[in-house]
């Protein structure tokens, strides 16, 4: 279940809270992809790529999909191995 703060947050106490600097050092190299930015902890917002819910529509969720890949791909993978990705995470989210 979700902590307590998350769910007065505004958070479903069943929601998956995606505590980032438990798994990984470098928070500079990483991206969180949710269609709920609350599931990113404070201070770990600036990694949150929000992408739209398609609910059950597999359509949609394709297409999203596609629009995802190619926006980390063209946004991301070009940066050296020192780049705060973070910094990408305005015009991939732009592209969703």
């Amino acid at each position: 279940p979700a902590p307590p703060h998350h769910v007065k947050a505004g958070g479903k106490a069943w929601d998956t809270v995606k505590p980032l600097d438990v798994w990984f050092t470098r928070l500079d190299r990483v991206l969180l992809f949710d269609d709920d930015a609350y599931k990113a902890l404070p201070g770990e917002e600036g990694s949150m790529v929000v992408v739209p819910a398609w609910g059950e529509s597999e359509d949609a969720g394709c297409r999203v999909l596609e629009a995802l890949v190619s926006a980390v791909e063209e946004e991301v993978c070009s940066l050296g191995p020192d780049a705060d990705v973070r910094t990408k995470v305005p015009a991939i989210t732009a592209r969703l």
